[in-house]
């Protein structure tokens, strides 16, 4: 389905707040309430030279996690250019293709249901007054709801849609084929790697063991260098090789009761190539799959001597050729059933709109936060040694503190001041030490770049 995205009554305007370059990211706006909420278009300039974006979330004075060129071509752009919610060719090539796209899913809906309905008269025929069934309800983004017996009579009283779903979810154990229609609930964070959640900004990410794309973690050859790439498209790998390959990991904390269950992972490429693994969770598992021309992935939960109790399950994705298309979306979910991508004119295509970026920002937002010069944080205690400073928001642990922080009297920067955080209620307590600073009120900034809170696991 065509994304449309609303507009805003008589198009208010405003302007770029500071200079950008074509490749930026993060866009300064001068009031960012003239433009709709996240995810949505926005135009830069007045002219046929104009450029539309899309902007994948929305702060105050920000649009970030942008996607530009949408229309015209991304390049530099000056402090005061009109900026703005309009109506672009975009919209409406958008509302065609939604208008021709309903109607096709209205058909295959008649037809679906034609055949539902043909499958539950053959079932109730077959069923002999005493034998059971089993019905498994599957929530649109839930995990599978445990099964239940029905006896005959049961299953003759549920509602015909009940009994619809009862044909189209039932999938064989040994099977590993996508239902009729439903989804399962996606185990990673951050998946749908096209427009991922990207608080750190940069486009390309090179070096040593980091974090990248907000909850996943590049881990290069030992003894070599790694590089993970964002394009329009999706993640690159721009120096794998098969010799020198990039592991690509998501840790997470995983109910151990899934230890034993049957799960499958899939990966689809920008040019509209699916590759699925199905395996069994279990410890210290680390079987590889091929799943598509240059990469294997593995899922596995680890020891907890491995991972100091801070995670105790990796997926991991192993990058091992540059020239590979990019990675557009991933997926882990529960049971041999692959729901990520369906397939349409031939070609593998996403089986749903990926997640609100609002509501994944808010859900990598517990794992890691970033703040900007235009942070500011009043003192509410003082002591003769600390400062301590509230802050909106919580996260999955106390938080380590990095990046360029600063105390300040007035507008002169205080030195020698050491940052801890911790977690209290629904907010954080960022906690300035320097024994006998001697002030009496403060405030908390970010001297230039970026400071973060990060409790990456």
């Amino acid at each position: 389905m065509a994304e449309l995205y609303p507009g805003i009554a008589f198009s208010p305007q405003a302007a770029l707040a500071a200079n950008i370059g074509a490749a930026d990211t993060v866009i300064r706006v001068s009031d960012a309430s003239v433009f709709p909420n996240a995810p949505n278009l926005a135009t830069i300039g007045t002219d046929e030279d104009g450029e539309t974006i899309l902007y994948t979330a929305k702060a105050d004075g920000l649009l970030s996690g942008c996607q530009r060129g949408v229309e015209g071509i991304a390049r530099a752009w000056n402090a005061g250019e009109i900026i703005g919610r309009n109506f672009t060719a975009h919209d409406y090539n958008s509302l065609i293709r939604a208008v021709g796209d309903a109607q096709q899913a209205a058909d295959t809906a008649q037809s679906v249901a034609d055949s539902a309905a043909d499958a539950i008269s053959s079932k109730q025929d077959a069923l002999s007054p005493d034998e059971t069934i089993t019905l498994t309800e599957v929530g649109r983004i839930g995990v599978a709801l445990p099964s239940k017996a029905l006896t005959r009579a049961e299953y003759d009283a549920l509602p015909d849609t009940e009994k619809m779903k009862d044909v189209a979810y039932l999938v064989p154990e040994d099977e590993p084929v996508a239902p009729a229609s439903g989804i399962n609930q996606n185990l990673l964070d951050n998946w749908y790697l096209a427009a991922p959640v990207n608080q750190r900004g940069n486009t390309e990410y090179t070096g040593a063991i980091q974090y990248t794309i907000d909850r996943w973690l590049m881990i290069p050859p030992e003894g070599a260098s790694a590089a993970v790439a964002l394009t329009n498209q999706g993640i690159s790998f721009p120096n794998a090789t098969a010799g020198l390959p990039i592991a690509f990991d998501q840790r997470i904390l995983l109910d151990e009761r899934f230890q034993g269950r049957t799960a499958t992972g899939s990966i689809l490429l920008a040019n509209g190539t699916l590759g699925t693994f199905t395996k069994t969770f279990s410890i210290d598992d680390w079987t590889e799959h091929v799943v598509a021309d240059g990469y294997r992935a593995t899922a596995t939960y680890i020891s907890t001597s491995e991972s100091t109790f801070s995670f105790n399950f990796v997926f991991r994705i192993i990058a091992a050729d540059a020239n590979a298309s990019p990675i557009a979306a991933v997926k882990l979910e529960l049971g041999r059933v692959a729901t990520l991508a369906h397939i349409e004119n031939g070609v593998w295509m996403l089986a749903d709109l990926p997640s609100d970026p609002e509501i994944e920002l808010r859900k990598c937002k517990s794992y890691f936060r970033t703040f900007n010069a235009w942070t500011k944080f009043s003192a509410d205690y003082i002591d003769s040694d600390r400062i301590l400073f509230s802050v909106p928001g919580d996260m999955r642990a106390d938080p380590a503190v990095g990046g360029n922080w600063g105390i300040y009297h007035g507008m002169t920067e205080q030195e020698g001041f050491t940052f801890s955080a911790h977690r209290t209620g629904n907010n954080l307590v960022l906690i300035a030490t320097k024994p006998n600073h001697g002030l009496d009120h403060a405030w908390l900034g970010v001297k230039s770049g970026l400071a973060f809170l990060d409790a990456n696991l």
